[in-house]
């Protein structure tokens, strides 16, 4: 079976994409503000959807345009707060294996970083529960709007979803064959990561769902 992935990267500013058992990866990278305002998108890359077939298969977005914008810091409110757990064998494999894609080229390694771990797994259950595939929640919005409500600070950000791939090797192997993705993946500016697996369920379109979500540390 096909899986779907999805990129989206962008520091301070996110794109959606949609498909089925997929990969996505949101990819665009903001940086300084000017005094006039911020400057318009660089660039805006088609999106496209692989072929879908079955209710669990695969396909791949490419990630949003690059934008530019002020840095800034987000509030989080007193009610924000997710439960953080340890990560599991799966997540754990996940960040190795992109952590062994940066470093054989030269890249610092990203640190794990537990809220964005939490806030991936809270994804990635969203996504399972309410049988969507997409950068944009119905419950937590884009993920810069994810980020900001639970007060994670940062330069940059960028997110990797993912569903029906059977294994951390496979979600990663599709990663990096999307040039989204691998660009997120192996973006230097990058430095922390938190990766979310759950599988599915009964009611769920596809049998696993990823998440990766990546940030620039202020």
């Amino acid at each position: 079976m096909r899986g779907r992935t999805r990129a989206s990267a962008k520091t301070r500013t996110t794109r959606t994409a949609r498909t089925a058992r997929t990969v996505r990866a949101i990819g665009a990278i903001r940086t300084a503000r000017t005094a006039a305002g911020s400057a318009p998108a660089k660039r805006t890359p088609a999106r496209r959807q692989a072929t879908s077939g079955t209710a669990r298969q695969a396909a791949v977005k490419r990630p949003a345009a690059a934008r530019t914008a002020r840095p800034r810091t987000a509030k989080r409110p007193a009610s924000a707060k997710p439960r953080i757990r340890q990560s599991n064998a799966y997540e754990l494999e996940v960040f190795r294996l992109v952590n062994e894609e940066r470093t054989s080229r030269g890249i610092a390694a990203l640190t794990l970083n537990s809220r964005l771990a939490e806030l991936a797994r809270l994804k990635s259950i969203d996504m399972r529960d309410n049988n969507y595939f997409s950068h944009t929640s119905p419950t937590y919005g884009t993920p810069q709007q994810m980020l900001d409500r639970f007060g994670v600070e940062y330069r940059a950000y960028a997110e990797n979803i993912a569903a029906g791939q059977p294994t951390p090797a496979d979600v990663v192997r599709v990663w990096m064959n999307s040039a989204g993705h691998r660009a997120n993946i192996l973006d230097p500016r990058f430095t922390d990561t938190g990766v979310g697996f759950v599988e599915g369920n009964s009611t769920s379109r596809y049998r696993t769902y990823w998440t990766q979500l990546f940030i620039q540390r202020p």
